[in-house]
């Protein structure tokens, strides 16, 4: 009986030793399994590694291929960028001489630019002598700007102007690049026009000029008088005057207090006076006797008063609008 259990044991443990044996070969061959796939995919990244290291290598000396034509264009770009600059800066002075010349060739034949040109400091005292014939000096105020009207009517007939030049340009708006919404000039032409400002000193030598020509003398020589003579230096409009018909008119008003107005043109051969006497009038009275004095024009349309330095050509506009508008501005 002992015997036979002993033989048991010992089949059973034979057993167990030849399960173990099996199962130690059996992982055994699963991780030679796992080795070799392992071995296998390194092989793969090592195969994958050198392509990559291939195309890195071909895509750095493609790199510093194109650095190198980069640098040849950026060399280039300096060279073309330097010439623009250049270009771009003898055009802008371009531009800007043809904004210069067509804003002086304005001051001869537009009467608002023409008063830094026709009341230069230079034309203020060279009128002295004139106002001197004219007045004798007198200092009273009145009768002096009847004596000023009477010098004119009698020393400067009525002459059309001879023509003067003005530019026109042509331009588009740049809407891209560096220029965008730069005005471009692109072309230049010059015309005639017969309208030329002449200054008071011209209008005394040639004793002729048209109503332009006879209100800026007559009023730098009202204006000299006031500040040098009498050591006043009261209001004085320059208008401009627009008729119905069209055309234009150049006078001179001379506002006084309680809305009262005296109007001055030589050219038009109108005095505010009564009995050749100079004298005053309601504002709004007499613009509209005014305008009925031109009836050949239809009348006026609208008025433009300026306020100017007689000495520098500053100026202001003091009012404009139609007779009604303007003679309220004149407190009328």
């Amino acid at each position: 009986m002992a015997m036979n259990k002993t033989i048991i044991i010992t089949s059973i443990l034979v057993v167990i030793f030849a399960g173990m044996a099996g199962m130690t070969f059996i992982n055994s061959q699963m991780v030679s399994a796992q080795v070799d796939s392992l071995k296998a995919q390194l092989v793969d990244l090592q195969s994958s590694y050198s392509t990559l290291q291939n195309s890195h290598n071909r895509l750095q000396s493609e790199f510093n291929s194109l650095q190198t034509a980069y640098g040849i264009s950026q060399s280039d770009l300096a060279v073309v960028q330097q010439q623009y600059d250049g270009i771009n800066s003898a055009y802008n002075q371009l531009t800007n001489s043809i904004y210069q010349m067509r804003d002086n060739l304005k001051t001869y034949s537009d009467l608002t630019f023409s008063f830094s040109r026709v009341f230069s400091s230079n034309e203020y005292h060279d009128i002295s002598s004139a106002v001197a014939i004219a007045t004798g000096n007198n200092k009273d105020g009145w009768s002096s700007y009847q004596k000023i009207y009477n010098y004119i009517h009698n020393h400067i007939k009525y002459a059309y102007d001879v023509s003067a030049i003005i530019l026109s340009y042509s331009s588009v708006t740049s809407t891209s690049g560096p220029l965008a919404g730069r005005e471009l000039v692109t072309g230049i032409s010059f015309q005639e026009t017969n309208n030329y400002v002449q200054t008071p000193r011209q209008t005394l030598n040639l004793k002729q000029g048209d109503c332009e020509d006879q209100a800026v003398l007559c009023y730098m020589m009202i204006k000299y008088h006031m500040t040098q003579i009498q050591g006043t230096n009261y209001n004085l409009y320059l208008a401009e005057i627009r008729f119905n018909d069209g055309s234009g008119h150049v006078a001179v008003f001379l506002p006084v207090i309680n809305g009262q107005l005296c109007i001055i043109d030589n050219a038009g051969n109108y005095l505010t006076s009564n009995w050749g006497s100079i004298t005053q009038r309601n504002a709004r009275t007499e613009l509209h006797n005014y305008s009925n004095y031109w009836s050949s024009t239809s009348g006026i349309k609208s008025l433009t008063l300026y306020s100017v330095s007689a000495n520098g050509g500053s100026y202001t506009v003091f009012a404009t609008g139609s007779i009604d508008q303007v003679a309220s501005a004149l407190g009328a």
